[in-house]
């Protein structure tokens, strides 16, 4: 019996989030719990440009590592159509079931990086950790536990359906996908969104070098005001 009660509160990954209760609430009570427990927690520049949204419509936001869909429901929650980016079999399968029937919800079961292919993606300690990644280097991640995933340019998406807002934290692959940004997008194409980025060189050798070179060319071309790399 305590189980099948836990349950009713416990989703996917053990999260309250996830669960059947909090899923069930009226709109207008998740919008205020999310917007007191996570998005007050951002950084005060990311939050800005999340709630100014509210101005525009057709909002369309990117959900970079999506993981079991929690910022993509937040997004959603606030009325915007979210793009959901997760190579995760298991978080795949599950986003999409938690999202079923929302045409503003899409999902793709893709990695994102600077080239298109497949590659090996290495899963964390569970089917639903957020600590998956195709860089082996983390040191939260199994060198054992890995399967084939789908790599697309996040470049060519950006061109096709100019989204308001992207949120990057794809676990050590920001670098990459900076790149590819920079490379293949006019800065006319970057400036019609904005970039909130999770980057780890604090984390895996080698990055900060490559990362500072990158803001170089972001202020070289004007494009500071389109992205944020404090996201979470």
């Amino acid at each position: 019996m305590k189980n099948k009660i836990l349950n009713i509160f416990r989703g996917e990954n053990e999260s309250f989030y996830t669960g059947i209760f909090f899923n069930s609430l009226p709109t207008h009570i998740k919008k205020y719990i999310y917007k007191n427990r996570f998005l007050n927690n951002l950084d005060k520049d990311i939050l800005i440009h999340i709630l100014s949204l509210n101005k525009l419509k057709n909002v369309l936001v990117f959900d970079c590592g999506g993981n079991v869909g929690l910022w993509t429901d937040i997004f959603n929650t606030f009325g915007y159509s979210v793009k959901v980016f997760e190579p995760s079999k298991d978080c795949y399968l599950y986003i999409n079931k938690r999202f079923k029937g929302k045409s503003n919800v899409e999902v793709f079961p893709i990695a994102l990086s600077n080239y298109t292919g497949t590659q090996q993606f290495y899963n964390g300690n569970s089917n639903f950790s957020e600590s998956g990644s195709l860089n082996i280097l983390k040191n939260n991640i199994s060198n054992i536990n890995f399967s084939t995933v789908n790599v697309d340019k996040l470049s060519s998406y950006i061109r096709n359906f100019n989204p308001n807002f992207v949120k990057i934290d794809v676990e050590g692959s920001e670098i990459e996908i900076l790149e590819d940004l920079l490379l293949n997008l006019t800065n006319e194409e970057i400036l019609g969104s904005f970039f909130a980025i999770e980057t780890h060189e604090k984390k895996i050798q080698g990055l900060d070098m490559k990362l500072q070179t990158l803001k170089k060319e972001i202020n070289e071309r004007g494009l500071t005001q389109s992205f944020n790399f404090n996201w979470r």
